[in-house]
Order: C-alpha cells, then sequence, then structure tokens
C-alpha cells in the first residue's frame, strides 16, 4: 500500500490521517477476533485453525474469481487486456517531463 502511494504520487497530508484511521481499524478488528476466537475454540484449538484457514482459502478464491472475470470483462475487440492504470499513470508522467 505504502509503496503504491508513492507510485501514484498520493499526497501526504491525505496518506497520513488515513494510514493512522486504517491502522486503528486493522488493530481493532484483528484484537476482536482473538478475543471472539479464544472464547468459542478455548478446547479445541485446532477447530480455530481449520476455520481460519478454511476462511481465507474462500475468501482467496473469491478474490481470484472476481479478478477473472473482471479480466475477460475488460479485453479490447483483438483480445488484448487493456493497460493497467499503473502503465497509464508511468506513461502521464515520462510524457509530462518532455
Amino acid at each position: 500500500m505504502t509503496l503504491t502511494c508513492g507510485v501514484i504520487h498520493f499526497p501526504r497530508p491525505q496518506f497520513v490521517p488515513a494510514t493512522a484511521v486504517a491502522g486503528i481499524i486493522w488493530a481493532s478488528y484483528a484484537f476482536l477476533i482473538g478475543r471472539l476466537g479464544g472464547k468459542v475454540f478455548e478446547d479445541k484449538e485446532w477447530a480455530g485453525l481449520l476455520l481460519a484457514l478454511g476462511l481465507a482459502l474462500v475468501v482467496s478464491l473469491i478474490v481470484e474469481l472476481v479478478r477473472w472475470l473482471a479480466g475477460r470483462r475488460n479485453t479490447t475487440e483483438n483480445g488484448n487486456l487493456m493497460v493497467p492504470m499503473i502503465e497509464i499513470h508511468a506513461r502521464r508522467d515520462r510524457t509530462e517531463d518532455t
């Protein structure tokens, strides 16, 4: 995330507060999931591990399916994929320098 914000020249005054809020949200839900998981799976830790791994696998498969479908939808008439946004920004930066 930080690298991407640097590449696209994301303004620092917006980046710092957004990162702080994101960190607070991440810490809060990680803490709450840990507390809940600790209570629910107190006597059977392996079940919690299997549930976590299963959920991670399902979420990953859903994300990849959405990416695959989006890639199919974003093809041009000749079958080439559209140019990624980062390349468009890089081209724009090169033309502005000249």
